[in-house]
């Protein structure tokens, strides 16, 4: 019989989860959870409860030991001793990061290198990012917490905007969906959702995407992705006509135009790369 694996993927505002038997996948699911107190107490009253579970996997967005994660932009967290005698298998915790870069080295795009170094940030409820490198005959993938790191604005405009909120800022304060609504918020005065903001589609998006382009810039400089380097979300797929046009941003350096002219940028629209990761990851355990 095949073995069933349950996989999630936990981010700050919503949770999606799916069982897969063998490589199919049988049941899935995508809610918000804030409602919830934690993850066993929203599955004791899910369908997934009536499952016969050989192997769990929990991709979460917070930093991850292997033994406890602990979400910074909400208040769950898991405990891989207590999540294991509560499903009663093998449970691996891994940040979301680290689960959606394990998907990157089997996507087949055109221009992106199948080796190298690869890169993902993904702006949603905070920021992530993460990496994969090539190890031995395989990949191995690495989180971070770069969202948190100092934000530094880049020109006038952002430094009269940082200025406005006031210091010390972290880079997620402004890539986020909060920082887009922070950014309208901030010009105007009003106060939407971040689709009302991208809809609008006023200087609130434009600083957004130059914020992005900086940041994957940065990014780019600190881990050299010769493998590429991809901008994932929901945020990000519904600015990708923006963000196309304003790639040039990327690879304006004033010393370091030359090397990142080496490093592919691409745009992934695909809402469940942490999931995935997380099953191959999954799956690559048995």
């Amino acid at each position: 019989m095949a073995e069933k694996l349950l996989v999630f993927d936990v981010g700050g505002t919503r949770l999606r989860g799916a069982l897969f038997e063998g490589e199919e996948k049988k049941i899935g699911v995508n809610l918000r959870h804030d409602r919830f107190h934690s993850l066993q107490e929203w599955f004791s009253q899910s369908e997934f409860k009536e499952e016969e579970i050989d192997r769990v996997v929990i991709a979460a967005a917070g930093p991850s030991d292997g033994e406890t994660i602990v979400m910074p932009n909400f208040d769950w967290v898991f405990n891989k001793v207590q999540l294991e005698k509560f499903f009663d298998c093998d449970v691996k915790l891994l940040n979301d990061l680290e689960a959606a870069v394990y998907l990157l080295p089997f996507l087949d795009m055109e221009g992106i290198p199948k080796g190298g170094v690869k890169g993902l940030i993904m702006p949603g409820t905070g920021l992530g990012e993460g990496i994969i490198v090539p190890f031995n005959d395989g990949w191995m993938p690495l989180s971070s917490e770069g969202g948190h790191c100092i934000f530094a604005p880049q020109n006038k405009r952002q430094k009269d905007l940082a200025e406005k909120i006031g210091f010390p800022l972290e880079v997620e304060t402004f890539l986020s969906g909060g920082g887009l609504q922070l950014i309208h918020h901030s010009l105007t005065g009003e106060k939407i959702t971040p689709e009302e903001v991208v809809q609008d589609g006023g200087e609130a998006v434009e600083i957004f995407v130059e914020m992005l382009l900086n940041e994957a810039t940065n990014f780019a400089l600190r881990t050299s992705p010769r493998g590429g380097l991809f901008l994932a979300g929901g945020i990000v797929s519904s600015l990708a006509p923006t963000i196309k046009e304003q790639a040039h941003l990327f690879y304006e350096h004033p010393r370091m135009g030359y090397l990142l002219k080496e490093f592919s940028l691409a745009i992934l629209n695909d809402a469940e790369i942490v999931l995935q990761g997380a099953a191959l990851f999954g799956m690559s355990q048995r």
